[in-house]
């Protein structure tokens, strides 16, 4: 990880989680999107890899199957529930919360 004068100056590989059980398809998508959107205009873009949105229980419960273990930190939508930041917490990979 390289750090500099700002956020966007900080080269590290970035996973964006999403929280969006019981929403419609358009609604998760059009969170989906803005969230992606302001992490894009905070954070250099090609640092950042493809976002995990968790739609349903059995993703939320297995959360860290599904997060590559070679990226530098984790940034997750605080509207997510507590136990999701518990479950992410075992992976040692620091979270960022948005």
């Amino acid at each position: 990880m390289v750090y500099g004068n700002g956020f966007s100056t900080i080269r590290a590989d970035l996973k964006p989680i999403i929280y969006c059980i019981g929403l419609s398809d358009d609604e998760a998508s059009r969170r989906t999107k803005i969230f992606v959107d302001e992490i894009k205009d905070t954070f250099s873009e090609e640092n950042i890899h493809e976002p995990l949105v968790v739609r349903d229980i059995e993703t939320a419960h297995r959360i860290y199957d599904f997060v590559e273990r070679n990226i530098d930190a984790i940034i997750l939508n605080v509207s997510g529930p507590r136990a999701l930041f518990r479950k992410l917490v075992r992976l040692n990979i620091p979270i960022i919360l948005w």
